[in-house]
């Protein structure tokens, strides 16, 4: 059977100076792409969720509204020139993390991070299936 996955875009903090454009969508519109390669889920894009107003601030909310057994959460801190990438996979049925992980690069190399978040969840997400 399929199940949804949701993946609301990864928020980053003000950082102060123009042109760095958007390192959160741009991470999270490459890791949707990403995971799209996992046939036993459906993967619901950032867009998905932005006309949900303020539930997309509650991702369990966001994912009964969408339909998804899960939602990706995140976030990207930036300090003193490296980005910190939190993630966590919310069960939607339970309302709580039943993965978490953080990456860190240097602000330059956060796309850097794709390959390796992407492997992660994929793996959590396989053993999730398996419970």
């Amino acid at each position: 059977p399929e199940r949804g996955l949701a993946m609301p875009g990864l928020p980053v903090p003000s950082c102060g100076g123009a042109g760095q454009g958007d390192p959160g969508g741009a991470l999270t519109d490459a890791l949707v792409a990403r995971l799209k390669i996992l046939r036993r889920f459906s993967v619901r894009p950032a867009g998905a969720i932005r006309p949900l107003d303020n539930r997309a601030q509650d991702p369990v909310a966001a994912g009964r509204a969408l339909g998804v057994d899960t939602v990706v959460e995140g976030r990207i801190r930036k300090s003193n020139g490296t980005a910190r990438v939190v993630v966590q996979l919310i069960d939607v049925r339970k309302g709580r993390a039943f993965w978490s992980a953080h990456f860190d690069a240097p602000d330059e190399e956060l796309a850097g991070l794709e390959e390796p978040i992407a492997q992660a969840m994929v793996r959590a997400l396989d053993e999730s299936l398996r419970r």
